[in-house]
């Protein structure tokens, strides 16, 4: 059946309203009741009593938005033909009595309230509207939407079309036609919060929440107990384990890596509890998906509602190389017809991992999509710092996430390239080959420190200084590393920090663990901290050529250098 532009199969529709406990049979109908008015019906014997609210939710879990009935009628049996098939003409018309909903019936108190109230019952075919329901809970649509709009038109009431979308009750609907006295206008909210942050060009950041998940690790805390007891948490498989998919020839090749960090559960998602399509969900990269349950566990860490917080929450995210898609979703061209090319192509897309998280949490403020290749989650955090600093926002998510398909698969190694030939990133060892490009994810919540301290937050930590450069064409190749650019950013860091090298303690380095990166990274740390070499601060480890003559070289920070001594 066509309603409203879609290809609806009736038997879908019941096939899922069966599939409700409470539900002992059911039939789905097209029903013009109205001319012009299309409108699909939902049919069914219940073995116990269900409220037409859990219904709608039930469906919406299971079915795309446009095959989710209009309304719902409760009977003690379906009507039959003599030859004992389901009698479609004989099924009763809709109740005109106004469906049970989440919240309760709240009679409209302005004339503009009841003017609203009466056109939607009209055009919905219920009794009564409730300044709380919701238009969409009550069996609105597309087609029904634009129809509201023209009759209020016609009552002197201009309500545009995406207004209706964004304020979908009548008490949100009124107070936007009657003009909310108590909404702040966006240029006084603007200029109240520069005059709030016009101090904080320096001011710290506060970390206070976090959420992670990491091979061989589902929480930031197993990952800290992994580290602390130097566990490899690389998983290895044998050619009859890695991935159906991989030709057997490349799994077979001596030079395939049949090794790779992976996390449990990439595969899984709550998409009820997202409000995503069932549907759509099964065609979405698992970046994305992941990346969803990873900030609500960060908001959850930082104890923070979204829906509750009054200020401006921001969202700087990156992603890894879509792998999902061309190996699970572009071969089955009839599931992507049933969820649209467009909704398919925002669910894979890098550009969309942000705003896909700023819409299903309903964030509003900056939704950035950062990809900088390795260095994108700090990246990310970076834009973070330096918006809540400027007062772009007032909480923000940063982080990052990587997961390649299919889960079982390695590469191929090739002999002074990036890779490691055994799926281990040995950094700063002198039997480091290369890297391990695994999966994982990891997302911060960071608000500004006096803010964070006036709040009664749990403060992880605070990031005094942040700074971005690019290497230009000062290095060998497009991805090796530069000296300079490296020690350039680290200077402009601790400049922006207001720190000096001396106070620096501790530093967590990019480690790729190739012959070429390591050195480098190592001299450009030199280079950068060359300065407190004055003051007698110098790196815990120490590489001296005369004492380093056996074959167990020091396999901390120095041991690819060839100078004698290093600070």
């Amino acid at each position: 059946m066509k309603v409203r532009g879609y290809r609806i199969e009736l038997g879908e529709v019941e096939v899922a309203l069966e599939k409700h406990a409470s539900i002992e049979q059911a039939v789905a109908n097209v029903r013009e009741d109205r001319p012009g008015l299309k409108r699909l019906i939902g049919y069914y014997v219940a073995k116990h009593e269900v409220s037409v609210n859990d219904l709608r939710k039930h469906l919406a879990s299971l079915l795309p938005d446009y095959m989710v009935p209009s309304a719902f009628v409760a009977v003690k049996e379906l009507p039959r033909t003599p030859s004992g098939k389901i009698d479609r003409k004989a099924l009763p018309a809709p109740d005109v009595k106004r469906p049970e909903l989440d919240v309760p019936f709240a009679v409209p108190q302005t004339s503009v309230q009841r003017t609203l109230a009466n056109v939607w019952a009209d055009l919905l075919g219920i009794d009564r509207v409730g300044i709380d329901d919701n238009f969409f809970d009550l069996g609105g649509n597309s087609l029904l939407s634009i129809r509201a709009v023209a009759q209020l038109e016609g009552h002197g009431l201009k309500l545009p079309i995406v207004k209706l979308y964004q304020h979908p009750t009548i008490k949100a609907c009124a107070a936007f036609l009657e003009g909310d006295a108590g909404a702040i206008h966006p240029s006084d909210m603007a200029q109240a919060r520069k005059a709030a942050t016009g101090g904080s060009k320096k001011r710290d950041i506060a970390i206070i929440g976090m959420s992670g998940r990491f091979p061989g690790a589902a929480n930031v805390e197993e990952l800290w107990k992994n580290l602390l007891a130097k566990k490899n948490s690389i998983s290895t498989w044998t050619a009859d384990e890695i991935d159906p998919s991989v030709p057997a020839e490349l799994r077979n090749d001596s030079d395939y890596v049949k090794a790779r960090g992976v996390i449990a559960d990439a595969d899984k998602f709550d998409a009820s509890f997202f409000g995503v399509n069932p549907r759509l969900a099964a065609l979405m990269d698992p970046q994305q998906r992941v990346f969803l349950e990873t900030a609500w566990g960060a908001l959850e860490d930082a104890a923070y509602d979204p829906a509750q917080f009054a200020g401006l929450i921001g969202v700087y995210a990156g992603m890894g190389n879509n792998t999902y898609f061309t190996r699970n979703v572009i071969g089955h061209p009839e599931l992507i017809e049933q969820v649209g090319d467009f909704a398919v192509m925002t669910a894979n897309e890098k550009d969309y991992i942000a705003t896909r998280l700023a819409f299903e949490f309903d964030l509003r403020g900056p939704a950035l999509s950062i990809h900088t290749a390795c260095s994108t989650s700090l990246v990310a955090i970076a834009q973070a710092f330096k918006a809540l600093r400027e007062g772009e926002c007032d909480m923000a998510l940063a982080g990052g996430i990587a997961i390649t398909a299919p889960i079982n698969s390695g590469i191929v190694y090739n002999e002074g390239g990036m890779y490691s030939p055994d799926g281990s990133t040995r950094t700063f060892d002198a039997q480091g080959k290369g890297t391990s490009f695994s999966d994982g994810v990891g997302i911060i919540v960071l608000k500004r420190l006096d803010d964070a301290i006036r709040d009664n937050d749990h403060i992880y930590a605070t990031i005094k200084g942040a700074a971005l450069n690019n290497d230009g064409s000062d290095k060998a190749s497009f991805t090796a590393p530069s000296v300079r650019g490296q020690a350039d950013v680290i200077a402009m860091a601790h400049a922006d920090a207001g720190v000096t090298p001396d106070q620096i303690t501790y530093v967590e380095a990019h480690g790729t663990a190739t012959p070429l990166g390591d050195p480098i990274e190592v001299e450009a740390l030199t280079l950068a901290f060359r300065a407190a070499r004055s003051n007698g601060q110098h790196c815990a480890h120490r590489f001296d050529q005369e004492q380093h003559r056996t074959p167990d070289p020091c396999r901390r920070c120095c041991w690819a250098l060839s100078r004698p001594r290093l600070p």
